[in-house]
Order: structure tokens, then sequence, then C-alpha cells
């Protein structure tokens, strides 16, 4: 409770009892007025007081934590001098009112925290956790060339010891005899057909010459015709037509010539008019045959010219024309024909090879109805992967009887459970810090069972997933019977150890930015008021608290291990103190 509670409190029961003490007193002030009079004006110190209490606190919380500490100390001791005071002294409580004044006025430097240098064992470990597995594990996977349907009718549990030889698996083979059966049947039926298509290729290749050769002669007597025609028989023909109509017109102009000399002759003459009638009507019937001979012949000779042989001439020229675009046609069919049959025949050969080479797949296939142990040893199903095995409950789901195994996996894997080792990871940042032949001590998760010896086999300078290295720990010490790959453990790798080391704090020490150097606060005096000075050092191993200091410390120095440390910046770049390797 603060003071001026108190106070208070004292001058409300001075001021009930006031007025008995005013009715008893005759003369002159009484007891209660001058105790009213002393608490008042202890009141108004005590306030002043507090305020200046109030400024000091402010100003030495900006300065240092250790400083409001001290503080409230300080108040509390005043509170308790207080409550100790007797009510009826006035000088006494003045007395000790100017104490605690000048009590917190006082500024107390907070008590340096130090360490005696002392030299003592140093020894890193880096922790590691992993899997144990083992270094002969043999995989036992379901690599088929063509059969994918392979059904179980037996198959050894998981966990189960197996010898060299004796058989883990057996599937159903009837399907796969089938097939087999129902593709060499296949094989003899493609064997005779391309047989055939071998013997038919010759005589079809004949057969499109022959027909090749019969159709670019019929173009060429084609072409002879044409040619003849264009040549030699149109100009016969248009002569031809040209002479029967100057014929008929000659031999009209004959029989009429023949008529009017034998009028004028019977006229003249002594015949008997039957006589001259006789000859001169059969006159008048020749020239009456010739008058229509030579209008037949212009007929013939115009339609001739002008229709019969143009159509002809266009005839000639179409027919040509269709027998050359045939044996276009029969050179272009040839090819693709003679192509095309040496392309099945080509085609026919592969796919009976494919059909050999598959039916070699499916009798190697065969062999995997029946899978023996490559090695003795344990099974476990599954694949290990990084002392993993992920796939192994699944797997134990369906490696059944009755069920198809998964192809293209691995089915499961022989362990021989001798040689064991524990596989781990370690981190990017200590990679650097762990190497082979390491000592390590490897504790198991189970459960009450010392730790072993063991030693890093072998460390793997590619990562093994995003800032992790693969680390093989091998075990030296006794390895328990029932330890088995997959069980897990941790493993400390000693990476460094010293004896007699000079450790410090990791608060103590602090970097010169400007030197790139580092330094700690030497203490000469184990006084709080002497000053502390700048000790440049070099630095060695780190742990997680303590930093090793190779140079600049020896056994029996004091330094400041307070972080907010400052002293004066004497300290000597070249001193070099006894330093802590043995």
């Amino acid at each position: 409770m603060p003071c001026t509670v108190l106070w208070r409190l004292l001058l409300l029961s001075l001021i009930v009892v006031a007025p008995v003490s005013l009715a008893s007193a005759d003369e002159g002030p009484t007891l209660a007025e001058t105790v009213a009079e002393s608490v008042a004006k202890a009141m108004a110190e005590d306030d002043e007081k507090e305020d200046k209490d109030a400024k000091q606190e402010d100003d030495e919380q900006a300065k240092e934590k250790a400083s409001d500490k001290k503080e409230s100390e300080d108040k509390a001791e005043a509170k308790d001098e207080d409550e100790k005071k007797p009510d009826d002294s006035d000088a006494k409580q003045e007395e000790d009112g100017d104490k605690d004044d000048d009590s917190d006025k006082e500024e107390k430097k907070p008590e340096r925290k130090t360490l005696s240098i002392k030299k003592k064992p140093l020894k890193i470990e880096v922790e590691v956790s992993g899997s144990v597995i083992s270094e002969t594990m043999t995989e036992v996977a379901l690599d088929s060339e063509t059969w994918s349907s392979f059904e179980i009718e037996e198959i050894v549990p998981h966990g189960a010891k197996v010898r060299a030889g004796e058989t883990l698996v057996r599937f159903d083979p009837e399907d796969l005899d089938e097939a087999i059966e129902e593709l060499e049947l296949s094989q003899r039926l493609s064997e005779l057909s391309l047989m055939q298509m071998e013997q038919d290729l010759p005589r079809r290749e004949e057969e499109l010459e022959r027909r090749l050769k019969d159709a670019k002669t019929d173009w060429e007597e084609t072409q002879e015709d044409y040619e003849r025609y264009t040549d030699e028989e149109r100009d016969l023909i248009v002569k031809m037509q040209d002479m029967r109509l100057k014929q008929s017109k000659f031999q009209l102009d004959y029989a009429n010539d023949e008529l009017e000399q034998l009028e004028k002759m019977y006229e003249a003459d002594d015949l008997t008019e039957e006589t001259e009638e006789m000859i001169l009507r059969r006159q008048r019937t020749q020239l009456e045959f010739s008058k229509f001979s030579y209008e037949l012949a212009k007929y013939n000779n115009e339609v001739t010219l002008g229709s019969s042989l143009p159509r002809q001439d266009e005839r000639m020229k179409q027919m040509n024309r269709r027998v050359e675009l045939a044996l276009e046609r029969l050179k272009d069919s040839t090819e693709l024909d003679l192509s095309r049959t040496r392309y099945e025949l080509e085609q026919a050969r592969k796919s009976r090879k494919k059909s050999l080479e598959k039916h070699s797949d499916l009798t190697a296939d065969k062999r995997l109805m029946t899978i023996k142990a490559p090695k003795a040893g344990v099974v476990y199903y599954g694949r290990c992967v990084n002392g993993k095995w992920g796939e192994t409950t699944s797997l134990k789901q369906k490696l059944l009887p009755e069920k198809s195994a998964p192809k293209g996996t691995v089915l499961m894997t022989i362990v021989d459970p001798e040689n064991l080792t524990l596989l781990a990871t370690v981190k990017e940042e200590d990679l650097p810090t762990v190497e082979d032949g390491q000592p390590v001590e490897l504790s198991l998760t189970a459960k009450g069972v010392d730790p072993i010896e063991a030693k890093v086999g072998a460390v793997d300078r590619v990562p093994a997933t995003a800032g992790k290295f693969d680390v093989t720990i091998d075990i030296t010490g006794d390895t328990p019977d029932w330890l088995l790959p997959g069980m897990t453990g941790k493993a400390k790798i000693l990476t460094y150890e010293k004896k007699k080391a000079v450790l410090v704090p990791k608060d103590a020490v602090h970097k010169d930015e400007d030197a790139d150097k580092h330094y700690v606060w030497l203490v000469e005096e184990e006084d709080d008021e002497t000053e502390v000075e700048k000790q440049w050092v070099k630095l060695g191993k780190t742990d997680d608290k303590e930093i090793e200091i190779l140079k600049g410390l020896k056994e029996g120095d004091v330094i400041s291990v307070d972080p907010k440390e400052k002293g004066t910046d004497d300290g000597d770049e070249d001193k070099d103190d006894d330093d802590s390797d043995d």
C-alpha cells in the first residue's frame, strides 16, 4: 500500500477523535491539532516526493531495465520504513522523509555479470533419424514381356523366412496356355497365307505387265490409224465425194446431150414413130435417172463434207485420246497394284515376325508362373525406398490367393537379416561436418534398449530430397537378435570432440562489423565499477549455447557476459593469449 494512502487513513482517524480532544482541552493547541498539522505537512512532502520519484522512474526506465528493478526495491524499503514510523513524532517523520528522498535520488549501478574462464570438454554431435535396412536386399519383380493376367494360386506370407530356391509365388497358367495355343494356330495359318502371297507375286507381276503391254499396243495402233486418217484417208474421202458428184454431173450432161441429139436425128430420119418413141422414152428415163443420181451425189457430198466428215474427225480424235488415257491409267494402276502387292507381302512377313516374337515373349512369361527365391532371407512385401516400406500395407491386401498380382511391380524383397545398417538423412547445414568413419551412438526406438556403437559408413553428396542427404550408419556393436529392417532409430554422430576447450556463452561474443572480427569484454578486476576492455578472439566450433575460443582467452580470465556491456576500445588486436589447443 502506498504511503499517501496510510497518511490519509491516519488523518481520517484524527478527524474522528478531534472533537473529544477539543472538549477536554482548556487552552493551547491540542494533540489532535498538532498531529493533524504534522500529517498534512507530511502528506504534502510525500506528494512532492512521489512526483520526483515518478520523473526519476521514467528516466531510469529509458536507461536500462536493471535500474527499474532497483528503484522498485528502494520504494518497497521506503514503504516498510514509513509503516514503522510513530504517529506522534513529527521530527522523525521529516527526517525519514528526507532520507527517502536522498535514497531515491541516488542512482545505483546494477551488478555486472561475469564469467571466469575454465577449460572443459566440448562435444558436438549431429542427431539424425532413420530406418534400419539390410545391406543385402534382393527384389523379386513381376516384369512380364507380354502377359498381364497373373492370378495367384499360392504365395508365401509377408515376414516368412525362405531358403534359396524355395517357391515364393505360383500363378494360374491356364489362360496363358490357351493364349499360346491360339497364337501357334494363327501362326500356322499366317505361314500358309504368306507362302501363297510369295507365290502369287511373280504371277501378278507378269499379268500386270502383259495387260500394260496390250494396252500400249492398242494405243500404238490407234495412233497409227488416226495419223493415217488425218494424213491420207480424209483427203481421199473428200476427193471421192468430189469425184462422185462430178461423175453424176457428167452422166447427167451426157444423157441430156444424147436425148437432144436423138430428137434432132429422129426429126430428119425416116424411122417409124414406134422405134423413135421407144428410143426417146429410154433416153428420157436415163436422163431422169442421171438427174436423180446427180442430186443424190450432190446431197451426199454436202452431208459428207459438211457433217459426216467433221464428226468422223472428232470421233477419231476422241478415240485416240481414250486409248491414250487408258494406257496412262493402266500404267498408274499397274505400279500401284504391284506396290500394294509387295507391301502386303512385307506386312505379312512383319506380322509373322511379330507373331513369332510374341510367342517367344509368352513362352518367357510362362516361366514367371512359378517364382522361386533367388536367395535365402526374410520376405518383405514391396520394395525398400530410402529405408521405408511404403507399399507393404497395400500389397498385403493384394497378394492373396485368387487375386491378381500387379504387373511391372516389385512383389517382394528377400532381405538378409544379418547385415543391417541405418539409413538416415542429414540436413544440408550439417553435411560439411559429417565424414566417413565418425563414431555414432545409435539409439533404437524400442524402449529399454541400450545404445549401440556404430560409425558413419558413407555420406551421399547428392541430395536425396531438397536440403537433405542420405547417410549410412554401420553398426559396429552387438546387434539385437530381434532387430529387423524397417525398424527405426536415432543416431548421434560425433563430429567434433575436445577434452579441454575454452567455451563462452554466445551472448558474450560480439562482432566488429568494420574490422570483421569478434571480441569479448575482458574484466581486469571483479569490480562493478571497473571499466571493461575489448579483447579480440578467434572463434572455433559452436554448439547450441556456447562458442569455442581458439585464441584470445586463457584459463582464469574473467569476461563480461552481459550482451549490453560497453567498455573501452583499448584491446590489443595483436594480443595472442594462450589458445585452447592442448
